[in-house]
């Protein structure tokens, strides 16, 4: 679950560096998109070990 927040965050922090047209795109890219593959593998799992 913890990890869970902390893609959340990641994504979010990403996603706030492209709106506001930061400096550096490659790392608001890199952190919105690696934070929403961290979020849906975390949703998958966390899925999978309720279902069991």
């Amino acid at each position: 679950m913890i990890g869970l927040i902390g893609h959340i965050i990641l994504c979010f922090y990403g996603v706030r560096g492209l709106l506001v047209n930061e400096p550096i795109l490659f790392a608001s890219y890199l952190f919105a998109i690696g934070g929403l593959i961290g979020i849906i593998a975390l949703i998958l799992k966390l899925k999978r070990k309720d279902a069991t």
